[in-house]
């Protein structure tokens, strides 16, 4: 789990030099992350920490996560909502998702070191299916569609 979201992570902050390698190293490291949550078990916290982490700034990994993958940005995607409503178009955000996701893995990262592997443990999971999980599976659609699509 740690060794995902430290290669995620550093993914951002230090992108492959060559811009076709970019893309094939983020759908990777997507991946990789959901894969790493079906994998790690459904743990209780010990703790319950109410340590609160040190975590960059929102807009620092927005701007982090545009300098990586300037050619990301808006994607069409589903609307959320009950699944007996019609479905609607959407507009999605890469860069947002991004940076949403770095700034929940950077919070467990802060715990793993700090605090119990357990709270890390679940701190990712209960992360995943709130909020980042839903910003990683459009991510994933959005980067296919870059590689694949074009």
């Amino acid at each position: 789990m740690i060794a995902a979201i430290e290669q995620f992570l550093e993914l951002l902050s230090n992108p492959p030099v060559g811009e076709p390698d970019r893309l094939p190293a983020l759908e990777r490291a997507l991946n990789l992350l959901s894969l790493i949550y079906c994998d790690t078990p459904e743990v209780e916290p010990e703790r319950g920490d109410t340590l609160e982490p040190e975590r960059r700034d929102y807009m620092d990994w927005r701007a982090t996560a545009q300098t990586a993958f300037p050619m990301l940005g808006f994607y069409r995607a589903a609307g959320y909502g009950n699944v007996t409503e019609e479905p609607y178009d959407a507009i999605a955000d890469a860069i947002d998702d991004l940076a949403d996701i770095a700034g929940d893995l950077e919070k467990v990262l802060w715990y793993w070191r700090n605090s119990q592997p357990i709270e890390a443990m679940w701190l990712f999971r209960f992360s995943f299916r709130a909020h980042w999980g839903a910003h990683l599976q459009g991510l994933r659609g959005a980067v296919h569609a870059a590689l694949y699509d074009a």
